[in-house]
């Protein structure tokens, strides 16, 4: 508990510690990787948004048709497939492999 305490007391003042692995603060590890992940992020979201509102639009605009639950039915594939590929892509992010 004397451990954590300290680590918590340090956290709380932007000091996390150094990484064990790579021998550097964890903080300039995350400082480094910040950028990467809000790109990536950004871009997921702005894709996702290009994608989805057109769909969306067309699919409420062919309502009854066999195009309605096709759209949905993308759309469904859409949601579930991207956190398996946000695996892959923050792998490729923080080691260079997937």
């Amino acid at each position: 508990m004397e451990r954590f305490s300290y680590w918590f007391r340090h956290m709380l003042k932007g000091d996390l510690g150094e990484s064990l692995k790579w021998d550097v603060p964890v903080s300039e590890l995350l400082k480094e990787r910040f950028r990467l992940s809000l790109i990536l992020a950004m871009s997921a979201i702005t894709l996702a948004c290009l994608i989805a509102l057109p769909l969306g639009t067309f699919a409420a605009l062919k309502q009854g048709t066999f195009l309605d639950p096709l759209i949905t039915l993308l759309s469904q594939l859409g949601a579930a497939v991207p956190p398996l590929l946000a695996w892959d892509a923050a792998h490729l992010a923080l080691w260079g492999r997937a």
